[in-house]
């Protein structure tokens, strides 16, 4: 876990005030205990056969369109109220 809050400040410290991306890559949990189930596509429909075979190839998947929100969702509200 990332301590923004702390980075955020830091940043301001030292007068930083450009942009701030983020990128997440989430966590794949193909077990009966997922704390996200139903975050697996498992029917991806945008995804070329070798797009997948490379992602099964290195032990991820397709994530549906909701869990991906739902995380994009997270970082917004984590960020947005430290950089006011």
């Amino acid at each position: 876990t990332l301590d923004w809050g702390k980075i955020v400040a830091t940043l301001k410290s030292v007068g930083y005030d450009g942009a701030l991306s983020v990128e997440f890559c989430p966590p794949l949990d193909r077990t009966p205990a997922n704390p996200h189930p139903g975050s697996i596509d498992e029917q991806p429909e945008d995804l070329t056969p070798e797009q997948l075979k490379f992602l099964e190839d290195h032990g991820s998947s397709a994530f549906t369109e909701a869990f991906y929100s739902m995380l994009t969702q997270k970082s917004i509200n984590t960020l947005l109220p430290l950089l006011s």
